[in-house]
């Protein structure tokens, strides 16, 4: 109305509001899937993403304190983990593969069948 310009509006933009968020080049996907029963994915990810990807619930319940995937191996290992700690939960093997003296950067998810 006044000639201001207050932002733009790109094709992308649209696209996202209705699809939702796209990766940008070099951004390294959150969960990623790498076979039919296996999944990397980064520490930082939301359980409860996580559990829509896998097809599964009971990875987190509403009075667990955590909202991401370092959080839910923090909370059962009961200590920050090191690369190669493994963990059995709800029919999946958790992996820790990417880790430093203050977080869990990455971790590799596979589909076991076994509950524990």
């Amino acid at each position: 109305e006044h000639g201001i310009l207050k932002g733009v509006v790109t094709p992308i933009d649209v696209l996202e509001a209705i699809a939702g968020e796209f990766p940008d080049e070099d951004e390294t996907l959150e969960i990623e899937a790498i076979g039919t029963d296996a999944w990397t994915v980064a520490g930082t990810a939301d359980v409860r993403l996580l559990e829509q990807a896998l097809q599964t619930h009971g990875l987190v319940s509403d009075e667990d304190g955590y909202t991401s995937v370092a959080g839910l191996l923090l909370h059962h290992f009961e200590h920050l983990p090191t690369v190669g700690e493994t963990l059995l939960h709800d029919g999946f093997e958790f992996s820790v593969t990417d880790a430093d003296a203050q977080r869990v950067k990455r971790i590799s998810v596979r589909r076991t069948g076994a509950t524990g």
